[in-house]
């Protein structure tokens, strides 16, 4: 998976031109005869924490896209959307018109679950063409009931590229069928907790847990708590590891490239290192922070991220800002 340090306007130049670059033929009249086909599918978060970005990520999307119908590359679009259950506002089809309207209509407003690795599984070749997915496409492509035009095949004899946009890790699956084994109990609270370790809210049970923690007690709050590590490596629970074992999985056999475009934290509320982290697990209550950061009282932000975890390596989970950067 590639996480990806510039600009919005200049990762989408880069994709272009490292696209195009895959199908260049030195001889003009050849490789316009053998220039192969793209299926592009754009996957974008659309939760409230996308706000501030979701215009620049919009125009993006719209700029790559006429720049391949530009050079006459032989290519359809679609578009499908996540935060709560997956959507699908667009079909695979070569018209840019419509993929311009689609991606433009795309807000901020969905739910705050954002089961990326759910929506990556949901969209694959071998999930039966979004069958799980809610629908969302104007009437011209079978509006919210039509599967048999509100759907994502895939072109067998196509690339298959997933352009895939979110600002946060990836939260337990909405649909019980797209979880792992025990994954609905080894997830965390998107909120707070109360000394004997109970949410605040049982319906924030969503989020990607971390092994070896213990509850620390929020100074800044009345009786909450949070969870802290207490090993310095970061490791998830089985469940959410499994999660990311087999969707890297499924996607070398189905023969999909992904792109993941990862955004920072927005805001610079803070002027320690998770402003310049994605949103993560916990991040605004400190959790991620290693034991002897509380035990010194310092609780000195350190450079791991759940985001990174996830989506990268798990040798290579801490960033800085001299390493990403969008």
């Amino acid at each position: 998976m590639k996480i990806l340090r510039k600009s919005f306007s200049s990762i989408f130049s880069v994709l272009f031109y490292s696209i195009h670059a895959r199908f260049e033929c030195h001889n003009e009249t050849i490789a316009k005869t053998i220039i192969p086909s793209v299926d592009f599918l754009f996957l974008l978060d659309a939760s409230g924490s996308m706000c501030p970005k979701i215009d620049a990520v919009k125009s993006g999307f719209q700029a790559f896209a006429k720049e391949i119908d530009k050079n006459n590359i032989n290519a359809r679009f679609a578009v499908a959307t996540f935060g709560g259950t997956p959507k699908i506002l667009l079909p695979f089809q070569p018209d840019y018109a419509a993929f311009e309207a689609a991606v433009g209509s795309v807000g901020c407003s969905a739910g705050g679950q954002e089961a990326s690795f759910e929506a990556i599984r949901m969209v694959l070749p071998s999930r039966l063409t979004g069958i799980d997915m809610d629908l969302g496409c104007t009437s011209t492509f079978g509006g919210t009931t039509d599967r048999t035009k509100c759907n994502l095949k895939w072109n067998s004899t196509s690339s298959k590229v997933i352009v895939h946009v979110t600002d946060e890790d990836s939260d337990l699956p909405t649909n019980a069928a797209y979880r792992m084994r025990n994954q609905a109990s080894e997830s965390g609270c998107a909120g707070l907790y109360n000394s004997k370790g109970e949410p605040t809210n049982s319906n924030w049970m969503m989020e990607p847990l971390f092994k070896t923690r213990s509850l620390m007690f929020l100074t800044n709050s009345t009786n909450l708590y949070t969870y802290y590590r207490t090993q310095s490596n970061l490791t998830l629970e089985k469940s959410y590891q499994d999660e990311i074992d087999f969707t890297a999985n499924l996607l070398s056999s189905s023969d999909v490239l992904l792109i993941s475009l990862i955004s920072k934290r927005p805001g610079t509320e803070h002027a320690d290192f998770r402003t310049f982290v994605p949103v993560s697990a916990f991040n605004s209550e400190d959790s991620l922070y290693f034991k002897n950061n509380y035990v010194s009282k310092k609780l000195i932000a350190d450079n791991v991220s759940m985001t990174t975890y996830q989506y990268g390596h798990p040798d290579f989970q801490s960033q800085t800002k001299k390493f990403y950067r969008v």
